[in-house]
């Protein structure tokens, strides 16, 4: 759990998007740490590290505290310390699970997704093909397809170009769901335009797919939690469009929680 020095923004958030104020939200994890150190290898979502990513995680991390958002940490105090030398000072540190729903403070963790859900403005999700659930959870919501894993080497631009184009006058809200390469988005968006921007990342995985990505809890709970925001059951549990997303996610997410394979004699 996170520190309790760290500040917890849920309410903030639901605040700003009440009174449709600009604010940011960017999860900075053990991957965009690793990614940023230089370690080889890929995070838990299967996303490589390189180079390039890794010196755009460290310029983002600037840009968003800078212009004035919230990181949400990962709060181990090597990380803590490392973000802080890259950043040259204070960072505006927040509570890593502001918009994760956990056993801790849920009913606040929904608020938020009741607040987008009623929410007028223009929003705009950024996410894989597996989090198509996504609109029927936050009806009018536009969706931009991103691949799983390598969405920010092959499709970064485009990925940009869409968001930008499917912004209307005024306030927008983004959410993304995009892994490392979200914090870069954010940044650059930040830098484009003023906005709602909230790194959703993981958060939405079990309730859109039914598969647990980051070993919170099962399904039938996490569903408990949401109920007071889902549609009807024979929208949100029956509708056929949908049931190809289950087998899938079952086979693509949260592989790093499943036990290594047996060694048979």
């Amino acid at each position: 759990m996170p520190n309790n020095c760290i500040m917890d923004i849920t309410d903030t958030l639901i605040e700003c998007i009440k009174e449709e104020k600009p604010i940011t939200f960017a999860k900075f994890g053990d991957g965009e740490h690793m990614c940023a150190i230089g370690i080889q290898g890929e995070n838990c979502d299967k996303t490589p590290y390189d180079a390039k990513l890794s010196q755009e995680l460290k310029t983002s991390i600037k840009i968003i505290n800078t212009l004035g958002g919230y990181i949400g940490l990962w709060d181990e105090p090597h990380v803590k310390q490392y973000w802080e030398n890259i950043v040259g000072g204070q960072v505006n540190w927040a509570n890593y699970h502001s918009v994760i729903v956990d056993r801790h403070d849920w009913q606040k963790k929904i608020e938020i997704y009741k607040t987008i859900k009623e929410s007028k403005l223009n929003k705009i999700y950024v996410g894989n093909h597996l989090m198509e659930r996504v609109e029927i959870l936050f009806p009018g919501i536009k969706k931009i397809k991103i691949s799983m894993n390598t969405w920010y080497r092959e499709e970064y631009d485009r990925v940009k170009y869409e968001v930008l184009s499917k912004m209307s006058i005024g306030m927008n809200m983004i959410l993304t769901s995009g892994g490392m390469g979200a914090k870069v988005l954010i940044a650059d968006l930040m830098l484009e335009r003023e906005g709602i921007y909230i790194d959703i990342g993981s958060a939405l995985d079990l309730i859109a797919t039914k598969k647990d990505s980051r070993g919170y809890m099962p399904y039938e709970e996490m569903k408990t939690y949401f109920r007071s925001i889902l549609p009807p059951a024979h929208i949100w549990e029956n509708d056929r469009k949908y049931s190809h997303i289950y087998t899938e996610a079952n086979l693509k997410l949260g592989t790093h929680l499943q036990p290594p394979p047996q060694n048979t004699p």
